[in-house]
């Protein structure tokens, strides 16, 4: 109800405003030159100005009408009127090319001109776009109404017309607040006359550069006709809803007013009108223009994105590995017990989360009762790791002599296994050498803490957006801790990337805290509107766990040296 009620007095204001212009402009006088503005969009014609906004058009068509009289008398004044037509395609072209279509006509009962401009347009990078003008101009005079004259004069000579190439060139820079156009019009200044070296059209160049100030633009003009450089200003008030409202002036031109309405999201009309004062160039009876805009096609705009993770979380294991020895446990004893695996006496082969049975009796004097108490101590130890970590393996070390003994093994402790328990495996597995025992001190306990280990070494981060476009004006993801602090961003222009890959480290390069996190995507699409995703939470866990290698010695009554088995344990 508040926007149906801001929307009638808006309407109001602007019938108003035209009313008042038209009351004012009656016995006012105006030029009928248009005000060179290259860093417009929105206004209509302007592409023929500056090539390079066709980019920032939507596919439209424009038509308009501009009624002025300009004479030599006050009394005798000559009706003069310009139709326009403009086409722009921006968006069906591939490689972001676009391409535009001007035709402008002017009649006078002395004179006439016909211009017909092709213009092609690129954007570069986010804002900034280029773009090119390659016309053809007839210029002709109608000696019918001449009275008088001189047929010998040059300007009325090659059939009182001149067909003329016209090549111009443009650039259009503009973010959320600053908007910079450049134009170049008549760049390889053609000449009217054939024989009067100095009755040419110069190289005209054109600029602008304005601000925006909320719903307020003002921009600063300038405009180089081949003789002289003129400066002006304009201000614009722009609704995307409702409509604009330009003013505008330039030395030794007319002051110009100009309201546009929305009629519909795809469809406006405009009006403006001229009023001179002091200064103006030659004399004016007044002038007016009128325009239709049709949009014929949008940009496609950003749909809502959304924020995949490839793992929810992230497991940071820090390990530590105690090796204790008993102080009847000599150095050469630990060995030379064949049950473990020299691999196990160093910090690499103790971090996987195996355990490594050794088949085969300790003793070639091993009886059946000893060999069922072998078989349920391993048992017993394999339940008590599996316990504290449910992703250990259980691999049986075996050759051919001792191949018997793992089946049997294999058999008997999957017999007893836990509910879970991953298969027992028999393997070959040949010895890494000679175990290294540096820090075995018998009677005492080395800690060894092992650097972090990651469940996933990146993050991979997909957005995916439906839709047949991910242009946007800008984006920014941000990972956010439970305090709400901004630990890690992305952020980037133009298209939204479709995979983002983070090392799990934050801004300043440190890895990040165990917590929660809680991700945030906002991206801006051409038109100004904001997306925003939310995904989370995303939960990096800090796992400690220790291994324990304790060595000890019993007496065994065999013939080989006396030594027990090591007792493998992981703490969590």
């Amino acid at each position: 109800m508040q926007h149906t009620i801001s929307s009638k007095l808006y309407n109001a204001f602007l019938a108003a405003l035209v009313f008042c212009t038209l009351a004012a402009a009656r016995p006012a006088a105006a030029q009928g030159y248009f005000h060179w503005n290259p860093a417009d969009p929105v206004l209509p014609f302007s592409s023929e100005i500056n090539p390079a906004l066709v980019s920032k058009h939507f596919s439209q068509v424009a038509v308009g009408l501009q009624v002025f009289h300009y004479g030599f008398l006050d009394q005798s004044s000559m009706g003069l009127r310009e139709n326009r037509l403009n086409f722009s395609f921006p968006y069906l072209m591939p490689l972001d090319l676009a391409i535009g279509f001007d035709v402008r006509y002017f009649s006078a009962n002395l004179y006439n001109e016909l211009a017909a401009a092709f213009l092609l347009s690129r954007k570069l990078t986010r804002g900034l776009s280029i773009g090119a003008k390659f016309a053809l101009e007839r210029r002709g005079f109608n000696s019918a109404q001449f009275q008088g004259v001189d047929f010998s004069d040059p300007l009325l000579a090659g059939g009182l017309s001149h067909d003329n190439f016209n090549l111009g060139l443009g650039a259009h820079y503009q973010t959320k607040k600053f908007n910079f156009g450049l134009g170049i019009d008549h760049l390889n200044q053609p000449l009217i006359g054939e024989f009067d070296a100095d009755a040419i059209v110069p190289m005209e160049m054109s600029a602008a550069i304005g601000y925006r100030l909320g719903m307020l633009t003002p921009m600063l003009l300038m405009h180089d006709d081949g003789d002289t450089w003129r400066m002006g200003f304009t201000i614009v008030a722009h609704h995307s809803s409702w409509g604009a409202l330009r003013m505008g002036y330039e030395q030794q031109m007319p002051f110009r007013i100009e309201a546009s309405l929305n009629l519909s999201r795809n469809s406006s009309m405009g009006y403006a009108v001229d009023m001179p004062g002091e200064g103006t160039r030659s004399v004016s009876a007044g002038s007016h223009q009128l325009y239709y805009k049709q949009i014929l096609g949008r940009e496609p705009e950003l749909a809502q994105p959304d924020i995949l993770f490839s793992d929810n979380s992230l497991n940071l294991l820090e390990k530590t590995v105690v090796r204790q020895t008993t102080d009847a446990l000599h150095l050469t004893e630990l060995a030379a017990i064949d049950e473990i695996l020299p691999g196990y006496l160093s910090t690499g082969r103790s971090t996987d989360d195996l355990m490594i049975v050794v088949a085969g009796a300790l003793s070639s004097y091993e009886t059946q009762a000893g060999m069922a108490e072998r078989y349920r101590r391993i048992r017993e130890r394999i339940n008590v790791v599996y316990d504290r970590n449910p992703e250990v393996q259980v691999v049986l070390r075996a050759d051919r002599q001792t191949l018997p003994d793992a089946t049997r093994l294999k058999m008997y402790i999957e017999q007893h296994k836990q509910q879970g328990q991953k298969k027992v495996v028999i393997a070959k597995i040949e010895s890494a050498g000679t175990p290294n025992l540096s820090g075995f001190m018998p009677g005492k306990a080395t800690v060894e803490r092992l650097p972090l280990t990651f469940s996933a070494e990146k993050l991979t981060i997909r957005l995916p957006a439906p839709g047949k476009t991910r242009k946007t004006k800008g984006w920014k993801l941000t990972f956010r801790n439970a305090a709400g602090a901004v630990v890690k961003s992305f952020a980037g222009d133009g298209k939204l990337p479709a995979e983002i890959e983070w090392d799990w480290r934050d801004d300043d390069g440190q890895l990040i805290a165990p917590g929660e996190y809680i991700a945030h995507l906002k991206a801006t699409t051409v038109y100004d509107n904001e997306r925003v995703a939310v995904q989370g939470p995303l939960k990096v866990v800090l796992k400690k766990r220790k291994v324990f290698l304790k060595f000890g010695s019993e007496p065994q009554q065999t013939n080989k040296p006396a030594a027990t088995p090591a007792t493998f344990g992981l703490g969590q």
